[in-house]
C-alpha cells in the first residue's frame, strides 16, 4: 500500500504524464487514483475535467486506458502510456519522477509479444510436483536441461540461460515442432535468429521429411540484391558446414531486364501479340536476338539445378539434394503457374510449348509431368512476409466491375488468354476502366459476399491523430473485399 504522500505525488506525477501525451485536463483524461487489484498496480481515471462519474482505467501489464464514458469525443481516441500500469508506479517508487527515463514511444504489439517470449524462456521452473514435471525429469538427458510447461508446446527442452538473450536450442524446438506442419507462421522481433535457425532445421531435416517429400530447398528473400547478400553469407559460412551450396534464382523478367531495362511481363502485352505469356512471345521468334543471351544464363543455370545437359536431359538429384535456391518472394509465390519462369528454366521448355501450341495434348501432359517432378519444391523458408503477401484487397466498385465482366463472357475460366483480352477490349468501360492486368488479378482472387468488409477506424485506432481530417478517418465507411492468398497452400508439384 501507498502512504497518503507518496500516492498524492505519484497521481500527480501520472497527471503530468497524461498532460504531456494526450493534451490539457479539460479535453483529455488525467489519474485520480491509484490502488491495488490482486497483484497488480490499477490506475483511474477521470476522462476530463467535465467528467462527473470516473470510470476509465489501466490496470497491470496493460499501457492503455479502458476508457468507461459515453462521451463519443471520448470513446473514439486511443490513450496510450509509453509503458504499462505496473511499470509506471514502479517506476515512480524507484525513481521519484515519471519526467525522465521513460521511452519515447509504446512498445508495439509485436515487440510486447518478444518481450513475454522473453518472460517466459527466462522464468523460474514452476511445475515442480506435477506430472509433466516427473515427465519432463524422465526426458531430460542431463542436467544442462531444463523443460518448461508452455501453454502452447509441451515438453519444449530449454538449456539454461546464462548469458543468451534467447536459448538457441529452444527456438530451436519450437521451430521443430511448427515446420511438422505443411505451413507454419514464425513470428518474433528482429535479431532472434528466425531465419539462421529455421535455414538449420531444414537443412539437418532430422525427421526425413525431403525422403518423402523430394524436392529443392528454397529461401524466398524481398529482393534479388537481398538473395545475393544471404547466398554469399550462406556460402562463406553455413553452407560448407552444412554440406550444401546456394545459388541465386533469378526471374524471367529479371533475367530479361538486363537486356532490355525497366522491362516487366504484361498479360495484356502479351495478349496483344496473340501469345499467353511475354514468355512464349520471345521464344515465338528463334531470330530473337534476345533469346542467346537469356539461353545462356538458363544453361548455366540448369547444370547449378542438377541437368547434365540439352541431350542427355538426365536430372542428377544428388545435386538437387546439396542445393538452396535463394530467390524472391514474388517467385516462389507465382511458382505453380505453368509456363511461367519454372517452365521456361526447365530443358524440356521449348518442346513443352511446341506440344502445346500443336494440340498435342498427350506429349505436351507427359512433358509437363516431368518439368513438375524435376521442378517441385520440398521446403519453402519465406523471409520477412508482409500484409500483401498474404493477401489481397481490393475495392468494392472494383470487384463488382470485374464479376459484372466475367459474367457476361461464357466460359471466362477455362479461356486462352487471348480470348479474355478479346471479350475485355470488347466489354463496355463505363469511363475509368481497369487495366487487362488489373482485371485478371482481381478475377484470379474469386471474392465472395463474405469477403466484403466495412472499413471501421475505431476497431484499431491509430496514434493520437484521430481528428477527422486523419488519413485512417477519413476512410471510414468505405467498403473493400480483402481475402487470404491461397499461394503457400497451392501445390508446388
Amino acid at each position: 500500500m501507498l502512504d497518503a504522500a507518496t500516492k498524492e505525488e505519484l497521481i500527480a506525477a501520472i497527471s503530468r504524464l497524461s498532460e504531456s501525451l494526450f493534451g490539457a485536463p479539460e479535453k483529455a483524461p488525467f489519474a485520480v487514483d491509484v490502488d491495488r487489484y490482486k497483484d497488480d498496480w490499477r490506475i483511474r481515471f477521470q476522462n476530463n475535467l467535465r467528467d462527473r462519474a470516473p470510470g476509465s482505467f489501466m490496470i497491470g501489464r496493460y499501457n492503455t486506458i479502458v476508457v468507461g464514458s459515453k462521451d463519443p469525443e471520448i470513446q473514439r481516441r486511443r490513450f496510450e502510456f509509453p509503458i504499462s500500469a505496473n511499470e509506471l508506479v514502479e517506476t515512480f517508487l524507484s525513481r521519484d519522477t515519471l519526467s525522465a527515463g521513460l521511452p519515447n514511444r509504446s512498445q508495439s504489439w509485436l515487440e510486447r509479444f518478444f518481450a513475454d517470449t522473453m518472460d517466459w524462456l527466462h522464468q523460474p521452473r514452476s511445475s515442480e510436483g506435477t506430472e509433466l514435471a516427473a515427465e519432463n525429469d524422465r526426458l531430460a538427458p542431463d542436467d544442462t536441461q531444463q523443460q518448461v510447461d508452455f501453454p502452447y508446446w509441451p515438453l519444449v527442452g530449454r538449456p539454461k540461460v546464462g548469458y543468451s538473450i534467447i536459448p538457441k536450442a529452444t527456438f530451436r524446438s519450437i521451430l521443430e515442432y511448427a515446420t511438422n506442419h505443411q505451413l507454419s507462421a514464425i513470428v518474433s522481433a528482429e535479431g532472434a535468429s528466425k531465419t539462421s535457425t529455421a535455414l538449420d532445421v531444414m537443412l539437418d531435416d532430422r525427421d526425413d521429411y525431403r525422403v518423402f517429400h523430394p524436392g529443392f530447398f528454397v529461401v524466398a528473400c524481398r529482393s534479388y540484391d537481398q538473395a545475393v547478400r544471404k547466398c554469399a553469407e550462406f556460402n562463406e559460412r553455413k553452407g560448407p558446414e552444412k554440406g550444401f551450396r546456394g545459388i541465386v534464382l533469378r526471374s524471367f523478367d529479371e533475367v530479361l531486364r538486363e537486356i532490355v531495362p525497366r522491362f516487366r511481363s504484361s498479360a495484356e502485352r502479351a495478349a496483344r501479340k496473340g501469345f499467353g505469356s511475354e514468355i512464349e512471345a520471345v521464344y515465338a521468334d528463334p531470330s530473337n536476338a534476345h533469346v542467346e543471351v537469356i539461353n545462356q544464363y538458363r544453361h548455366q543455370i540448369q547444370c547449378e539445378l542438377g541437368w547434365r545437359g540439352d541431350r542427355e536431359r538426365g536430372f542428377d538429384r544428388t545435386i538437387r539434394d546439396s542445393t538452396i535456391i535463394l530467390t524472391t518472394h514474388g517467385l516462389v509465390q507465382n511458382w505453380f503457374r505453368a509456363g511461367g519462369t519454372r517452365y521456361w528454366l526447365h530443358p524440356q521448355f521449348e518442346e513443352w510449348l511446341s506440344a502445346r501450341n500443336n494440340l498435342d495434348y498427350e506429349i505436351e501432359r507427359q512433358i509437363r509431368g516431368q518439368i513438375q517432378y524435376e521442378t517441385q519444391l520440398s521446403w519453402v523458408l519465406h523471409d520477412e512476409c508482409s500484409m500483401a503477401d498474404l493477401m489481397t484487397i481490393h475495392s468494392r466498385d472494383e470487384v463488382a466491375w470485374v464479376n459484372k465482366f466475367v459474367a457476361s463472357v461464357p466460359n471466362f475460366k477455362n479461356l486462352r488468354l487471348t480470348d479474355r483480352f478479346e471479350a475485355f477490349e470488347r466489354y463496355p468501360k463505363d469511363g475509368g476502366a481497369l487495366s487487362f492486368d488489373h482485371m485478371l488479378n482481381i478475377a484470379e482472387a474469386r471474392y465472395t459476399e463474405q469477403d466484403l468488409i466495412n472499413i471501421n477506424p475505431d476497431v484499431e485506432p491509430f496514434g493520437v491523430n484521430n481528428s477527422p481530417n486523419s488519413p485512417y478517418v477519413r476512410i471510414k465507411g468505405q467498403q473493400c473485399y480483402v481475402r487470404i492468398r491461397d499461394w503457400p497452400m497451392t501445390p508446388r508439384h
